[in-house]
């Protein structure tokens, strides 16, 4: 076990009450990758990269990138996999485009930096009022800035390792006779870019995957926050259809990133496809990052248990599996909440209550939350998880344990050979399938992992085992934690190897008794004799 160490992490709240919310949401923002315009030296470099694979000189340009939501929905639209799902439905060809422009209309986001500004200001009041601190943890901050070849904040930029395959040199070649320079690529000398066949640099902008846990509503806004915050490319978030119901609000998350889907669809052929596609078209573009939540739902006991949803993974992992790109970067995240928004809804829930609908009336009542604390948020960030590595491992421990070498061999038709026309929803292998339920629970293991611990789960363990359920000491609360984090360590180390305790350092006793009354002052009530009740 170890204390929250502050000097590891950068506090947000901090950071803006030294300064004006509205300066910091007119700060100039440039998308470190595709913008050519007062970046790093290395963002210029990645930007009018010259690329020499053998003998052939290649310029890679990313000046029309990112496509626009338009350019998005028209590629979609236009895919071979769309055309070939509306005619195997027997659909009426102009029937049956109808019916995919309408889904993807209510589908596809329409991300800007103007909404982005608006909303971060916004939320940068909302977040003032209700949290004491918003701490990011520096070194997941440092490894994204190095994915995208930025030089981080203390240390020197590191390229990841990404695989050179065939996928790639085929890239590099057909840009040879697709683009060409542009004066700016004078000014950059050959001999100060190494080959990326001994750099491994990536020859297109890296597939990032956001993988966050789900406590809150509030999951949806925070990592586009960060994102703006250091000037790293906002996400595109996957986000329930029931949002939709918010009215201006879903506008304002949809021009932020969020695309909308429905909770199921499985039977529905060509939204699946149109979903499926959506999804692709991001990733092999390399426009923007992706971010969906494994889990499909709020964990309303704010456990990650099981990866519920595979259906968003498995669409990103299948452009892997084609070799439609060279490799996936996952990055689980743990959002820690001191105490959630939701935290009495979620309590109702759990007794039976149903689920209310979103709604206008509903956002305009929780506007009440604004005159309460919930303590801290602590954003931690996993070591990236790298596909392409991942599974060239899975496959060496695959064949040692079945003892067959002769699975590439096992297939009539190669996976990279087959028709990418053809959206089929139970397109994987036995061997992909495992490798996609080992990859989940990997995710949700590094979710557990990077959990922190507040006071209020040693206040729940010491009620829960006093006799009357109705009161305790503080006494007993600094006894409790002995008991489970000092005492016990190898109990606690079972369940997370990197687990950290936020707790009171200095004045311990009165300061963990202020922390419980004033965040939970609807919950606890303290007596004369110093007891919580």
């Amino acid at each position: 076990m170890s204390l929250i160490n502050p000097t590891e992490f950068d506090d947000l709240i901090t950071r803006h009450q030294q300064s004006s919310d509205i300066l910091w949401a007119l700060k100039t923002w440039h998308h470190p990758v595709f913008d050519n315009k007062e970046q790093s030296i290395k963002s210029t470099q990645l930007i009018n990269k010259t690329t020499q694979i053998s003998s052939i000189i290649t310029p890679v340009h990313y000046k029309t990138l990112p496509r626009n939501s338009e350019q998005i929905k028209f590629d979609v639209l236009n895919s071979l996999a769309l055309k070939h799902t509306i005619d195997s439905l027997n659909i009426e060809t102009a029937h049956g485009y109808d019916q995919a422009k309408a889904i993807t209309q209510e589908m596809s986001h329409r991300l800007n930096i103007r909404t982005a500004r608006f909303l971060a200001f916004i939320f940068a009041k909302i977040f003032n009022q209700v949290y004491d601190n918003i701490y990011i943890d520096h070194h997941g901050i440092d490894l994204i800035y190095q994915m995208y070849s930025l030089t981080p904040r203390n240390s020197s930029p590191v390229s990841p390792s990404s695989p050179i395959t065939i996928s790639s040199t085929l890239f590099a070649i057909l840009n040879t006779f697709s683009r060409s320079s542009s004066p700016s690529d004078d000014n950059l000398s050959m001999n100060t870019l190494p080959s990326p066949l001994t750099s491994k640099h990536y020859l297109t902008s890296p597939r990032i995957i956001y993988l966050p846990t789900h406590r809150s509503y509030m999951d949806f806004i925070i990592l586009t926050y960060i994102c703006f915050e250091y000037n790293i490319p906002m996400p595109c978030i996957a986000a329930a259809q029931d949002f939709l119901g918010l009215g201006l609000l879903a506008n304002l998350l949809r021009n932020c990133g969020a695309f909308f889907i429905r909770r199921s669809f499985r039977s529905d052929l060509l939204y699946w496809t149109i979903f499926d596609e959506y999804v692709k078209t991001h990733i092999i573009n390399g426009d923007y990052p992706i971010e969906f939540f494994i889990e499909g739902t709020r964990s309303r006991t704010l456990k990650t248990l099981l990866p519920v949803r595979q259906g968003m993974l498995k669409s990103c992992l299948e452009c892997y599996f084609r070799r439609q790109v060279d490799n996936l970067i996952l990055i689980p995240i743990t959002i820690n909440y001191e105490k959630v928004l939701e935290d009495n809804l979620h309590a109702n829930e759990l007794l039976g209550v149903p689920k209310p609908k979103e709604s206008k009336g509903g956002l305009l009542k929780a506007a009440q939350i604004l005159k309460k604390s919930f303590g801290k948020m602590i954003v931690r960030f996993s070591e990236p998880i790298y596909v392409h590595d991942a599974y060239e491992m899975f496959k060496l421990n695959d064949e040692k344990q079945t003892n067959d070498q002769s699975d590439a061999f096992n297939r009539s038709v190669p996976r990279t050979l087959q028709p990418r026309s053809i959206c089929q929803q139970d397109a994987f292998t036995d061997a992909e399938q495992r490798f996609t339920d080992e990859l989940s629970y990997r995710i949700v293991n590094e979710h557990q992992s990077l959990t922190v611990i507040y006071p209020i789960t040693v206040a729940a363990f010491t009620f829960l085992n006093t006799s009357n359920n109705r009161s305790v000491s503080i006494d007993q609360l600094l006894t409790d934690k002995k008991t489970l984090f000092l005492d016990n360590t190898g109990v606690a180390e079972h369940f997370s190897s990197h687990y950290q305790i936020s707790w009171p350092v200095e004045n311990e006793r009165n300061c963990l008794k202020q922390r419980l009354l004033t965040i939970y002052s609807d919950v606890f009530e303290c007596t004369e004799n110093n007891h919580l009740t």
